[in-house]
């Protein structure tokens, strides 16, 4: 037993453990079909512990420590983390026919790269998710192998930090698996960000064999045509390799000449026919650099015009945006362009993405939640008096910077006792990162960089000095340690749960002082200052983890990943809602240390940043809405909401042919309708479903409903919530491209805050058979057969209603109506003795929100010019549903809500503006 390497027995005896673990869990998982929690997954792993300390025993090795089971309880946790939002997809109104599923594809790359991506932890629910988002954009980028075809343009969309390039190497090794020849990155405007990409795809496509064993054998060799430390040089290339013989992956930075030497070299070498090959383009932070900036007719801005050369100069090419920040990509021109043909430029209008987010992301609705508080989250209010002492927001390049501020003191130290709090739970070789970005000046990033080494090497020395006496006699020798345990008292609320400051004292005195911490100033600057170094290097401290203050400026504030950040120093302006959200360097994934993240910045910036949350959630909605209803990308009329607080959707020249538009909503004696649908059994079918569950709980809540005249039935006193949920989540479009749901929902949540008197629910049913409705008889079901006279809807609790026959009109698979065809204010007589549609008799009667529900089935014109007559839409399940949402006068209600009446700002599209007419108001085409 003596002959039993030590090192190398524990080693293997974790690894036992944690696969023992991942097996229960799998099996649980799948006998029990839900998610393991974490307290589950503690049970399991203590279980595998207590299993294998027996042989531990037997061969003399010391019990498995806290912190081992605390690491790999964290990798285990991670391991089952679960998709919180899922994917959304739009695609064009000419998407590629789905090839995927029956093409004879051998996924060597992509089984090798998920099997990579499995030995690192990541969640299989998450990697699933991925998958499904990538072989969406294959699909609707078409079979590569057809011939030649205009370039395909899309977009995936995803939070900062949260996944992006995971995304997209994903989609080269599968690209690579279909048959993609030359796959060509963008991968950012800066060499750290190109070498950042160059290295992560190394590792997850060139040398992916060796990193992890291919499941599948990988035949085809790719050439890798840039490095790690060298940019495209065709000078370089030139002669050494044939670019036909296999495929090829660039990597180069987004930059005008690279862009035109990448083409040049290979139109101009002897492999030719690499131009005949399959291309992707991917285009990393897609909002920056590559959208034109130039709108007069005759010109492009450089950047985006080589990127349009790249891509006409391959006969079958596709091109892929990523970005977490898409205002600026939605605000393309799709007719103004030079050939003044659609989609001439890089407007995303075959598929626009968004990719999931799984649940342990801590994005905007963890720093910057709907309803949160400065102060009471993750995020510190700064002293802005402080601040203008030390570093006035408005600064020249020749500030002198002295000393620190109290509160970046204050930064430094939960920094530092963060380090120790994670070491502490096992995460002993993790990197740990601080940011500071308070000036977009070299030289005060250099002297501000300056200051932070000296002040935190005289913490250290005190840690060396005095962490070895125990707390009592420490904190009376050090004003430093004193404050530092003052600092962990005050805001370490769960690690004070879990650990004494003794034992993070010993941290401090051992391993801190051991380990070091380094500042280094990430800014264009080669020279060094006081030990201060010029990059950033978690590659080569791997082993025993990087600990770091990173300080610069705009290189800290678009695509770098800080590896392990916990504590974030930002005191900036900016002006765009885009350049913003990119500067959220802290966003991520913060597994095993989820409490221990803060945010210092200044009140107005927190601001601005939950005014900027609240838009990218609107984009969401917009984009859940589109989808519902079957929207494409060039049919979406993205709205972002205009700042009330100055701040700009994204610069100037990437606005384009965006423009402002009012958006009033009066819902006081108002009638809102939302009277569309689609000609999609699917969404008919969905909607269907989710209006008889909302009936089902009205009735269990609200108890037999009242009869009315028609066989049509109300129900009375119904919650606020319940009807504010139903509108919120039922997903009908609403009637009128300038209306929308969301101020309906917060409406009614506001009128129940103020205590009106409780809505009605009204189910519309015609009156018994009648006669058919007209065009009826020139309608045929795709079997040939009548549709029948009557559409006849049997609700979930055996009552059967007669639901409304009316021709209606088409665009673009959705479906509309003059309102009045359908519903209107009349129909509320079946509720009272006269009409409500004159505002006297309103006044009287309507004291509270009328919800009128309508089932109807739509005869739409047949398609093409040689046909004649009616078809039914959505004919394997034609019940549409409709509402119309009637409010009470304010006179009747008599309390002011200002929620009533909203008028709000909004920058719309092009593709909004050529669609602001109100369908409903149309000619209808009888």
């Amino acid at each position: 037993m003596d002959q039993v390497d030590k090192p190398a027995f524990r080693e293997t005896a974790l690894e036992l453990v944690y696969s023992g673990s991942v097996t229960r869990i799998n099996e649980e998982e799948k006998l029990y079909q839900k998610n393991i929690i974490d307290s589950e997954i503690s049970d399991i792993l203590t279980d595998e512990i207590t299993r294998l300390s027996v042989a531990f025993q037997k061969l003399g090795h010391e019990p498995i420590t806290p912190n081992e089971k605390a690491s790999l309880f964290h990798k285990l946790a991670q391991r089952a983390v679960q998709v919180g939002k899922k994917s959304v997809v739009l695609e064009g109104s000419e998407s590629a026919k789905p090839w995927l599923m029956s093409a004879d594809i051998t996924w060597s790359r992509w089984k090798t790269y998920e099997a990579l991506l499995l030995a690192e932890g990541k969640s299989r629910a998450v990697i699933d998710e991925h998958r499904l988002v990538i072989d969406r954009a294959l699909d609707l980028a078409g079979d590569p192998h057809l011939g030649p075809r205009k370039a395909r343009k899309g977009l995936i969309m995803g939070n900062v930090q949260s996944g992006k390039t995971l995304n997209f190497i994903g989609l080269i090794n599968k690209a690579l698996d279909v048959g993609y020849h030359s796959i060509i990155v963008l991968g950012g405007h800066m060499i750290e960000l190109r070498s950042q990409a160059q290295k992560r795809i190394d590792d997850g496509v060139i040398n992916l064999s060796d990193l992890v064993e291919s499941l599948e054998s990988i035949d085809t060799k790719v050439h890798s045509l840039t490095d790690i430390d060298n940019d495209f040089n065709a000078a370089t290339l030139r002669g050494k390799m044939n670019l036909a013989s296999a495929p090829g992956v660039y990597v180069i930075k987004k930059n005008v000449s690279i862009l035109k030497s990448v083409l040049a070299e290979i139109k101009n070498s002897a492999d030719k026919d690499v131009l005949s090959k399959p291309m992707l383009l991917i285009d990393d932070e897609a909002d920056y650099a590559s959208i034109n900036t130039k709108f007069d007719a005759d010109e492009y801005s450089a950047t985006n015009k080589r990127i349009r050369e790249l891509l006409e100069g391959f006969e079958t090419a596709t091109y892929v945006g990523y970005t977490a920040t898409p205002f600026a990509n939605v605000f393309i021109p799709f007719k103004q362009t030079l050939s003044g043909e659609f989609d001439d430029d890089l407007f995303p209008s075959d598929f626009m993405i968004r990719m999931p987010t799984p649940k342990n992301y801590q994005g905007q609705d963890f720093f910057f939640p709907e309803d949160g508080e400065l102060d009471a989250g993750p995020c510190r209010r700064l002293d802005y008096r402080q601040l203008d002492a030390w570093l006035p927001l408005k600064h020249k390049k020749d500030h002198e910077v002295n000393g620190l501020m109290p509160q970046l003191t204050e930064a430094m130290h939960h920094f530092v006792l963060s380090i120790a709090v994670r070491y502490l739970r096992g995460q002993t070789n993790a990197h740990n990162t601080m940011l500071v970005n308070v000036s977009r000046f070299n030289h005060v990033q250099k002297d501000v960089a300056s200051e932070l080494l000296d002040s935190l090497n005289n913490l250290i020395n005190e840690c060396r000095s005095y962490g070895g006496l125990g707390t009592q006699e420490a904190l009376l020798q050090s004003p430093r340690l004193k404050a530092l345990h003052a600092a962990y008292q005050k805001d370490f609320a769960v690690a004070k749960g879990q650990f004494s400051f003794d034992q993070v004292l010993k941290v401090l005195h051992v391993e801190i002082v051991r380990h070091g911490i380094e500042v280094e100033l990430v800014n264009g600057l080669a020279k060094k200052r006081k030990g201060v170094s010029g990059s950033l290097s978690y590659e080569s401290h791997k082993e025993l983890g990087y600990w770091v203050i990173a300080v610069g400026g705009l290189k800290l504030s678009r695509g770098l990943t800080l590896d392990g950040l916990t504590t974030s120093f930002f005191a900036r302006n900016a002006m765009a809602y885009d350049t913003l959200t990119q500067m959220c360097r802290w966003f991520g994934y913060r597994d095993g240390y989820e409490d221990l993240p803060r945010l210092y910045l200044l009140q107005e910036s927190w601001e601005h940043y939950c005014e900027v949350s609240n838009s990218i959630r609107q984009l969401d909605d917009e984009l859940q809405t589109m989808r519902l209803v079957g929207g494409t990308p060039a049919q979406f009329g993205l709205r972002v909401q205009t700042s009330d607080t100055a701040l700009m959707i994204t610069a100037k020249n990437k606005l384009g042919t965006a423009r402002t538009i009012d958006f009033t909503y009066r819902l006081w004696s108002a009638d809102e309708k939302a009277l569309r649908s689609k000609d999609d059994p699917s969404f008919t079918t969905g909607v269907r479903d989710k209006t008889f569950d909302f009936i089902d709980s009205l009735n269990r809540r609200c108890g037999s409903p009242m009869p009315l005249l028609n066989n049509s039935r109300v129900y009375h006193d119904v919650e606020y919530e319940e009807l504010a949920k139903f509108i919120n989540e039922i997903g009908i479009p609403m009637s009128g491209r300038q209306r929308r749901s969301e101020p309906l929902v917060t409406a009614l949540l506001a009128m129940s805050r103020e205590g009106c008197d409780l809505p009605k629910v009204m189910i519309f049913s015609r009156a018994g058979s009648r006669p058919p409705a007209k065009n009826l008889k020139a309608t045929r079901l795709s079997n040939g057969e009548d549709p029948p006279a009557n559409l006849l809807v049997d609700l979930p609790d055996g009552d059967q209603l007669v639901g409304i026959t009316k021709t209606m009109s088409e665009k673009s698979g959705e479906i509309f109506v003059p309102s009045v065809l359908v519903g209107d204010s009349d129909d509320l007589k079946l509720l009272y003795p006269s009409a409500v549609s004159n505002s006297s008799a309103r006044n009287e009667y309507l004291t509270s929100p009328v919800l009128v529900i309508y089932f109807y089935r739509a005869l739409l014109k047949n398609r093409g010019e040689a046909e004649s007559g009616y078809r039914v839409s959505a004919e394997e399940q034609p019940i549409n549903v409709g509402y119309i949402i009637h409010f009470p006068a304010s006179e009747t209600i008599g309390v002011s809500i200002p929620e009533m009446q909203t008028n709000q700002k909004y920058f719309v599209n092009e593709v909004f503006q050529e669609d602001m007419f109100d369908w409903d108001d149309a000619t209808d085409e009888e």
